[in-house]
């Protein structure tokens, strides 16, 4: 259930959890509303490419667990572990999504004549440059993966965002297809076992150059 409306608290009083209580659990219902906010984020040419993978079984966090490191107490006490990551099959998907949009009267002329061809000529390159691909799906699904945290925050839970694990291994580890799936970073999320440290942070003053 939605929490917390107010920016400031959910934005500035965001702070990373490394150890949860277990004894709490998050519903299906709710994480797929957190992720539900995550899915307007914004996606370059409304490609979509972000994928999610939840862990809520101890048997699927302690997989994860295994090939993730020193961050294993947080994954394995938290109330859920999402994986993100990105579609690399793009060409297939995004015809069905323009199926879907023209479906549901959302197809409009501007993406007809402006964005697939764009489209089309990225999928093209991807297949030639995975390196691009890769690039592609980790600014895409960033921005998704800072708007799930936002989302948790506002649902009253807090997060740990997590690039520390072997991402070859978590692959057949969650018996997840490597021809259509890239991860990106593992986000834990519950409730704190205790208060998370607060950090300082550099002022915006001394991290902008204005031109």
């Amino acid at each position: 259930m939605l929490e917390n409306n107010n920016f400031d608290e959910v934005v500035l009083k965001r702070h990373t959890t490394r150890e949860f209580d277990p004894e709490i659990t998050i519903s299906k219902g709710e994480l797929l509303q957190m992720i539900t906010y995550a899915t307007k984020a914004p996606s370059a040419l409304n490609m979509q490419p972000t994928r999610f993978v939840v862990a809520q079984s101890n048997a699927a966090k302690e997989k994860i667990a295994a090939v993730a490191g020193t961050n294993a107490p947080e994954i394995l006490s938290a109330s859920a572990v999402v994986l993100i990551g990105g579609e690399t099959d793009l060409g297939p998907f995004e015809e069905d999504l323009f199926k879907r949009a023209e479906a549901a009267g959302l197809l409009t002329d501007r993406a007809i004549e402006h964005q697939k061809p764009m489209i089309e000529n990225l999928v093209a390159t991807f297949k030639e440059n995975q390196q691009a691909l890769r690039e592609f799906i980790i600014q895409n699904s960033s921005l998704a993966a800072m708007s799930f945290m936002l989302a948790a925050r506002a649902y009253g839970y807090e997060t740990g965002a997590m690039t520390g694990f072997d991402h070859e291994k978590i692959i057949p580890a969650l018996d997840l297809d490597p021809n259509h799936f890239l991860p990106t970073l593992l986000i834990a999320v519950g409730k704190p076992k205790s208060a998370p440290d607060s950090l300082y942070r550099i002022p915006a003053s001394k991290i902008t150059v204005f031109k």
